[in-house]
């Protein structure tokens, strides 16, 4: 047995191998002394394998055995290295790190108040061997490390964080520890010293209870104080502790109170703050649901434990648990919570439903095709959190100002302090005075903490109205927007189509007839216009009962399917004139034009590549639309609407909201060259346009 750098090892196994016994002395360049595990590789001479247990002999409670691989040599390349029992051969190690996959562990940390703490929180983690990044959310109270759990466990973290009084957990998505309703009792005490100070004119013995409110609050200022000291860092606890000190030399045990109550007071205000934080990250995390229902047993369990491939129970009124495939059931499925978009979406058995939807109307059975940590509204909580811990450019300058901001500070009270004394001023208390008046009124706190909680706050409640931002960063650069494009239908209209008029064309088609196979079709797509279009038939007595075959989306045109061995489209003008439908003599063109000067928009049905009919609908403007169009206006931003819909119902969203630069009739594909432009070049150079 060998010890080296305050670890011990043993080899043990196969040494029969050899006719002497091996010892074998390990350096280690790397910090590894910390970690659980390890794997490394010896290349040395001779065929010699070994296990070795490592064991801390700091802490007895990381230990961890684990086998040592050991590269065998041809003794045709190389001669045996001859040693024996009473020597030591020193070789290099090199931890294998690159193979090992990286984990993300978010810790809370209850401990830290604001952004001047984060570089103590920074100096713990980073040293640590395998860890790669540290983010920390001050305004969430949480730290997100990245960080090889081989090298250093989780627990580990929690241990060192603990170890500097920051009250670290390990952070459970979905669960948030609020912070104390009210202040601790010590908080409390100090105050009702203070309070009682302040009467000291009237009864002297009173100004003791200054001294007192001292004691009682200010143990906790104490403690971090030498923590960050003990690491070479100045922070706030610091500062604070000086200004105390300071005054409690002097004699003012009234102000030294005054300032301990007041720091651990609004220490218990920020963390009431962060709450808000914290909740409406929460209320985000709640979107995805918690218990799943097991069809076979119809036993509830956490959606962690269900597998891929489960069955499970959705009645109306629940939401869908895991992201998975309809086998049984139809149903309508509220999707807002992940679209944004408030139309419901018809489910029957083949549909992909979402985790963390609703299910409306009627009972589902639901095979799970992916964990519940894979799910769409786990991914979006976890870009949630993600974008949480990128800070804006704001942020970490208001870090690099904290840093430095409290040294400065200190020194610039320290000079103020100690001059006066050099050049024999007079009054050289007033300039004592002066000095600590300066380390309390610096405290930069409220400062560098408004902008980590605004911006928590905005990413949160943005989630929670369907709409993911990136980071902070992206959240900052809206206040730089120039240009703004947004589709039309569902974004600046509600979505809720009404079906106006439906005429059915030629000498062999009626009414009855054509619905049916715009029902059909239509209960097979997701646009917004279809759930109207089928509520519409059934309003006439028409239910989709036929099935259809080979349902397809044509991309910027409409849909088509089979029904019955005829081929059925549904489409805009786009589809229509690839047909030549818009040169048909069944056409009525006053009709036509009555509809397009009301902003309706047109669609076509055709049978077999015949025409067979067309109907209008009415998408109306959201109520907040032509508000929300003024307030870009004010601010600068140019506004642009790109919609597939016809170039007539988007001149008239136009006139009804303003100033907006249209671009109708686009493919997906015409909308994305569109944005290129715009960032190429600018301002779009035309008012409005259509793609043909």
């Amino acid at each position: 047995m060998t010890t080296a750098g305050g670890w011990r090892w043993q080899t043990g196994g196969h040494e029969s191998r050899r006719k002497d016994e091996i010892k074998v002395l390990f350096f280690f360049e790397a910090r590894v002394a910390r970690g659980t595990s390890a794997w490394l590789e010896w290349n040395c001479f001779g065929n010699v394998a070994a296990s070795a247990s490592m064991i801390c002999e700091n802490d007895p409670l990381v230990d961890t055995s684990f086998p040592l691989e050991l590269n065998s040599i041809s003794e045709a390349k190389k001669p045996l290295l001859q040693i024996d029992a009473e020597e030591a051969l020193q070789v290099h190690v090199e931890s294998q790190c690159s193979s090992v996959k990286l984990q993300k562990t978010t810790i809370d940390i209850f401990g830290i108040c604001c952004p001047a703490e984060v570089p103590l929180v920074k100096k713990i983690i980073e040293p640590l061997p395998g860890v790669k990044e540290v983010l920390v959310n001050v305004a969430a109270r949480t730290v997100t490390v990245q960080h090889d759990s081989g090298l250093t466990s989780a627990a580990w973290l929690v241990k060192l964080l603990n170890d500097a009084k920051l009250e670290a957990s390990i952070h459970h998505r979905g669960e948030w520890k609020a912070a104390h309703k009210w202040p601790n009792p010590y908080t409390i005490a100090s105050g009702l010293m203070v309070a009682l100070t302040f009467f000291h004119y009237l009864y002297n013995p009173l100004r003791w209870l200054g001294l007192g409110a001292v004691a009682v609050g200010i143990p906790p200022i104490v403690r971090r104080s030498l923590i960050s000291l003990k690491r070479c860092i100045l922070d706030i606890n610091v500062l604070m502790l000086i200004a105390v000190g300071g005054a409690v030399f002097l004699g003012d045990y009234l102000e030294a109170g005054s300032v301990v109550f007041l720091f651990t007071l609004a220490d218990w205000l920020e963390s009431r703050s962060s709450d808000k934080a914290r909740m409406a990250l929460a209320s985000v995390v709640r979107l995805a649901p918690q218990i799943a229902i097991l069809v076979d047993s119809g036993t509830k369990v956490p959606v962690a434990e269900v597998e891929v491939g489960s069955i499970l129970s959705v009645k109306a009124g629940e939401l869908v648990p895991i992201d998975g495939i309809v086998i049984f059931g139809k149903s309508a499925v509220d999707e807002s919570s992940l679209s944004g978009e408030s139309v419901l979406v018809q489910k029957e058995v083949g549909a992909t439903v979402w985790a963390g939807t609703l299910n409306i109307t009627g009972y589902l059975s639901v095979q799970t095709t992916a964990l519940a940590e894979e799910s769409a509204v786990s991914r979006m909580v976890k870009l949630v959190e993600e974008a949480q811990t990128l800070r804006s450019n704001v942020e970490k300058l208001i870090e690099k100002f904290a840093k430095y901001y409290t040294p400065v500070v200190v020194l610039a009270a320290t000079g103020i302090a100690i001059i006066p004394f050099f050049v024999h001023a007079h009054n050289r208390r007033h300039w004592l005075y002066v000095a600590l008046v300066l380390l309390v009124v610096a405290c930069p706190c409220a400062l560098v903490i408004s902008t980590p909680v605004a911006t928590t706050c905005a990413i949160a409640r943005a989630a929670k109205m369907g709409l993911i931002v990136k980071s902070g960063s992206a959240l900052e650069a809206l206040g730089k927007l120039k240009v703004l494009a947004l589709d039309k239908t569902g974004t600046l209209t509600e979505g809720h189509f009404q079906v106006i008029d439906v005429r059915a064309l030629g000498q062999n088609m009626d009414l009855a007839r054509l619905l049916h196979w715009i029902a059909c079709i239509e209960s097979q797509s997701s646009h917004p216009l279809a759930a109207s279009l089928v509520a519409y038939a059934k309003l006439h007595g028409i239910a989709p009962l036929d099935k259809v075959e080979g349902f397809e989306v044509l991309a910027g045109e409409g849909v088509c399917g089979v029904i019955s061995g005829h081929t059925v489209h549904i489409g805009n003008e786009r589809l229509a004139r690839r047909f030549s439908w818009t040169e048909d003599d069944a056409l009525e063109p006053a009709l036509m034009e009555s509809w397009r000067n009301q902003g309706w928009s047109i669609s076509w049905v055709g049978q077999d590549e015949n025409l067979a009919g067309i109907f209008c609908a009415g998408d109306p403007l959201r109520v907040e639309a032509q508000e929300f169009v003024q307030i870009m206006k004010r601010c600068g931003v140019h506004l642009v609407m790109l919609t597939g819909d016809s170039l007539a119902a988007a001149t008239m969203t136009q006139k009804k909201l303003g100033e907006l630069e249209v671009h109708a009739q686009l493919f997906p594909q015409d909308k994305v060259d569109i944005l290129s432009r715009i960032k190429t070049s600018g301002y779009g150079n035309r008012r409005c346009s259509s793609y043909d």
